[in-house]
C-alpha cells in the first residue's frame, strides 16, 4: 500500500523518479521496487518521501499503518459448514495449535475415508479460532483423490499463496523450490494457519509447509502421510461416536425430530424417531446424515422416506454412501434431479452459477441452493459451489441413464457459454484487437479489465480442460477459437505454458476449418512462439502461411495483423532491414491495432539497425497514438521502446523517466513481460552499477517465473555486476 500510495503522489505531483531520487538520496532503482512492493521502506525513507512531495505525514501515517494492513489479509477460506456437531476429541486435539518459537511448526494431519467429514472439521476449526492466526488464513484444495482432475501440482499451489500474501504476479518464482523458499520468507514473524484439503501424498504437502514460528498447518487427506516434516500431529476420523451421531441428527432435524417413525422408516406408528437407530441406519458417516436428514418430511401426513438397503457390515465409503445417496436422489424434483446430474459435466474443481445456467438451461441459482440445502452440494469461495468427488461420481453414474443426446446438447451449451464469455473478456484484456468470431451473447460476470483477468484466473483449470475435451471429441471449431479468446489473457498473464499447449492444439484444429481459421490459429501460434522465445524461425514460417492464406481470402486486417507479427520476430532474428519494408506498409492502414503494432515494431527495427534517432519519432508518434486510441498494452511496449532508444543515444536520465512511466503501464495492467522488459532497462540507467542490482535481480525472476530466454541475458548483467564488487 505504501509503495502504491508512492507512485500515486509522485505521478499527481508530475515527479519523476529521477526527481525524487536527487531528492531523497536512494537510487531508482531502489524507489522503483519501493513503488512495485518488492522493497519496505523505513521511516527515514518514509519521511524524505513524504517531504519531498508535500504529503502532510500521509505517507509515515501509512507507513505506521502497515502492520495493521498486513493483518487483515488473506483469509482464503471456504465458509464454515453449517449446524457443525460432534468430534469433541478431535477439536480438543486441534486446539493443541498453533505452536511456539523453537518448536517445529506444528502439523495436524486428519485422516479418514471420503464421507467421514474431515474437510467439515477442518474448515470449523479453522473458522472458530481464526483469531489464533491474526495474519491470515490460507487454503487450497488439492484435489488429491478426485477422480475427475489431476492432484494439484504443489508449485502452482504456492504461486496462489504468493498471490494471496501480496506477491505481485510478475515477481513470482518460475521453480516451486525458489516459490517455496519465498513463501516460507513472507511467513517469519506472522502467524498465518495453512490449511491443505485432500491431499495425495507427503510429496505433495512436503513442499507447501511453512518453517515460521507462530504458523500452524492443517491437513486433510484419505490416507495417512507419514515422513511429514515438524512436529505432526495425526488424527484419525471414522464413523462418529452414536450418541454425536443422534446429537447431529437432532440438530439437523430440528422441529421435525418429533415427527413419528411411521414417516421416516415406515416402522411403528405413533412412537418419536430413534435417533440412535437412524444414525445406525446411516453408518454415523456425516456426508450420509446429512443428506439422509434433508430427506425426511416436515409434516405427520408427507409421504414416507423410501427404505434403503443397508450393505453388509463393515460399512465401506462407497456403498454406504450410494445408497444414502439413492435415497435422497429419489425425491428430487425431476428438474432438480436433471441439474444434479449434468452437474458432473462440469470441468471445473468450483463453479458459479452463470455457467450451470449454460449447462442447463434453466435459472441455476434456486436449484444450486436447493441442492445445497440437501447437501448434495457445498459452498466454496466467492459464491461458488463444489461437489463432492463421491457425489459427483454418483451424478456421473445417475447420468449415464439418460439420453447420450440431451447430455451432449448439455455440454455443447455449457461449452458455448465459456467461449462467448471468454471471447468478451478478451475484448476487455486485449483492447482494439479484433476478437474471435462467436456468434452468440451472454451476460459476462465482469464489467472491466480487472474483472476480465480475474474471471479468466479463476477459469483458467475448466477452460483448459474444455480445450482439450474439444480436441479430443473432434469438435475442431472450438478447440481452435477457445485458443484464440484466450490469447490475452494468457500472454499478458504470463502463463506461457498452457498458451503453448493451446496453440499447438488450435493449430491441429483450426487445419480442419478452412483457410480463415487456419490463419488465425497459425498466427496465434507464431506469437506464442516469438514472446516465449521458442522458435523464431518456426514462428516466422507461420507467420508467411498464415499471410498468404489471408491473402488468399480477400482479409487485409488480417495479412496487416501478420505483416506485424512477421516484422516483430525479424527484428528478433537479428534481420531488422527485411522488417523494416513489411512494417513500413502498415502505415496505411486505418484499423489502431494493426497501425499500432505495426509503428512500435518499426521503431524497434531502426533501434535493432543502431538508428535511435530515427527510432524516436516513430516511437513518439506510436506513443501519442496509442494514447490516443487508449490502448495501455502497446503503449507499455513503446515507453520500453523509448527508454532503450533514450539510453543508445546516451540520455539516462530521457530513459529513466520513460521507463518510470512505461512500468507504472505495465504493472496497472499485470504485463509480466512487459514489466521485466522494462526493469532491466531501468537498471542500465543507473549511474552506479550496484544501483541496478535491485531493478535486474526482480526482473530475472520474473523471465524465470516465464520461462523466457531473457533471463540468462540478465543473469549474465547481474553476474557482471557482482564480479566488480
Amino acid at each position: 500500500m505504501f509503495g502504491a500510495a508512492l507512485r500515486r503522489m509522485r505521478c499527481e505531483r508530475g515527479v519523476s523518479l529521477s526527481a525524487l531520487s536527487l531528492a531523497v538520496h536512494y537510487s531508482k532503482s531502489y524507489l522503483s521496487r519501493v513503488e512495485n512492493g518488492g522493497r519496505q521502506p523505513g521511516p527515514e525513507l518514509a519521511r524524505a518521501c513524504d517531504d519531498a512531495l508535500g504529503a502532510g505525514g500521509s505517507l509515515v501515517a501509512l507507513l505506521a499503518d502497515r502492520g495493521a494492513d498486513a493483518r487483515r489479509a488473506p483469509l482464503r477460506l471456504p465458509p464454515a459448514p453449517a449446524g457443525f456437531t460432534g468430534r469433541r476429541d478431535a477439536l480438543g486435539r486441534l486446539d493443541l495449535l498453533p505452536g511456539s518459537p523453537g518448536e517445529p511448526v506444528p502439523v495436524a494431519v486428519i485422516a479418514g475415508a471420503a464421507g467421514t467429514g474431515k474437510t467439515a472439521l477442518a474448515l470449523h476449526w479453522a473458522h472458530r479460532d481464526r483469531d489464533r492466526f491474526p495474519d491470515g488464513i490460507l487454503f487450497a484444495d488439492l484435489g488429491g483423490h478426485s477422480a475427475r482432475r489431476a492432484p494439484a501440482d504443489p508449485g502452482d499451489v504456492l504461486g496462489g499463496f504468493l498471490r494471496a500474501l501480496g506477491v505481485a504476479p510478475e515477481a513470482i518464482p518460475a521453480t516451486p523450490a525458489d516459490r517455496g523458499a519465498r513463501f516460507r520468507s513472507l511467513l517469519e514473524g506472522r502467524r498465518v494457519l495453512v490449511v491443505l484439503d485432500d491431499a495425495a501424498d507427503p510429496a505433495q504437502v512436503g513442499p507447501l509447509l511453512p518453517d515460521a514460528p507462530g504458523c500452524a498447518v492443517l491437513v486433510t487427506s484419505r490416507v495417512r502421510l507419514p515422513g511429514l516434516a515438524g512436529g505432526v500431529r495425526e488424527i484419525a476420523l471414522g464413523p462418529l461416536p452414536r450418541d454425536e451421531s443422534a446429537a447431529l441428527l437432532r440438530d439437523l432435524l430440528g422441529d421435525r425430530a418429533d415427527m413419528t417413525a411411521d414417516t421416516v422408516a415406515g416402522t411403528v406408528a405413533g412412537t418419536a424417531v430413534d435417533m440412535a437407530a437412524f444414525a445406525a441406519r446411516c453408518w454415523d458417516l456425516p456426508l450420509t446424515l446429512r443428506i439422509a436428514a434433508a430427506r425426511v418430511p416436515g409434516r405427520p401426513d408427507a409421504r414416507p422416506v423410501p427404505e434403503w438397503d443397508s450393505p453388509a457390515a463393515p460399512w465401506d465409503e462407497r456403498s454406504t454412501l450410494e445408497a444414502v445417496l439413492t435415497l435422497a436422489y429419489s425425491s428430487l424434483p425431476g428438474e432438480l434431479a436433471l441439474t444434479f446430474r449434468l452437474l458432473s459435466l462440469h470441468p471445473g474443481a468450483t463453479f458459479c452459477a452463470g455457467s450451470v445456467r449454460a449447462l442447463c438451461g434453466t435459472p441455476a441459482t434456486g436449484a444450486l441452493e436447493a441442492l445445497a440445502g440437501a447437501h448434495l452440494l457445498e459452498h466454496a469461495a466467492d459464491g461458488r459451489y463444489r461437489l463432492h468427488d463421491l457425489v459427483a461420481e454418483y451424478a456421473a453414474t445417475r447420468l449415464s441413464e439418460d439420453d447420450p443426446r440431451a447430455t451432449d446438447r448439455a455440454r455443447e451449451r455449457l461449452a458455448d457459454w465459456y467461449l462467448r464469455t471468454a471471447r468478451d473478456a478478451a475484448r476487455l484484456i486485449a483492447a482494439h484487437r479484433r476478437v474471435v468470431p462467436v456468434p452468440g451473447e451472454v451476460r459476462p460476470p465482469f464489467a472491466d479489465y480487472e474483472g476480465a483477468v480475474a474471471w479468466c484466473e479463476t477459469e483458467r483449470e475448466a477452460l483448459l480442460a474444455l480445450v482439450r475435451e474439444a480436441a479430443g471429441a473432434g469438435r475442431w471449431e472450438r478447440a481452435w477459437k477457445l485458443p484464440a479468446a484466450l490469447w490475452g489473457f494468457l500472454s499478458v498473464r504470463g502463463h506461457y505454458r498452457d498458451w503453448l499447449e493451446v496453440t499447438e492444439i488450435a493449430v491441429r484444429a483450426a487445419e480442419r476449418c478452412g483457410p480463415f481459421a487456419h490463419a488465425w490459429a497459425l498466427n496465434d501460434r507464431g506469437t506464442a512462439l516469438t514472446v516465449t522465445g521458442r522458435d523464431h524461425a518456426r514462428a516466422a514460417e507461420h507467420f508467411s502461411t498464415a499471410l498468404r492464406l489471408r491473402r488468399e481470402i480477400g482479409d487485409d486486417w488480417g495479412a496487416g495483423q501478420c505483416l506485424g507479427n512477421l516484422g516483430d520476430v525479424l527484428v528478433r532474428m537479428g534481420r531488422p532491414a527485411e522488417a523494416i519494408p513489411h512494417l513500413e506498409t502498415l502505415q496505411a492502414f486505418d484499423d489502431p491495432w494493426v497501425k499500432g503494432i505495426g509503428l512500435a515494431n518499426l521503431g524497434e527495427a531502426y533501434l535493432e539497425l543502431g538508428e535511435p534517432k530515427r527510432a524516436v519519432p516513430v516511437l513518439e508518434a506510436a506513443l501519442a497514438f496509442h494514447r490516443r486510441t487508449g490502448n495501455r498494452w502497446l503503449e507499455g511496449v513503446v515507453l520500453n521502446h523509448l527508454g532503450r532508444a533514450h539510453l543508445d543515444l546516451g540520455q539516462p536520465d530521457r530513459a529513466a523517466a520513460r521507463l518510470d512511466d512505461a512500468l507504472t503501464v505495465h504493472e496497472g495492467i499485470a504485463d509480466q513481460w512487459g514489466t521485466a522488459t522494462a526493469l532491466t532497462l531501468l537498471g542500465q540507467t543507473a549511474r552506479d552499477p550496484a544501483a541496478s542490482l535491485p531493478a535486474w535481480t526482480r526482473a530475472q525472476a520474473i523471465f524465470e517465473s516465464l520461462a523466457a530466454p531473457e533471463a540468462e541475458t540478465v543473469g549474465a548483467l547481474l553476474a557482471g555486476v557482482r564480479r566488480e564488487g
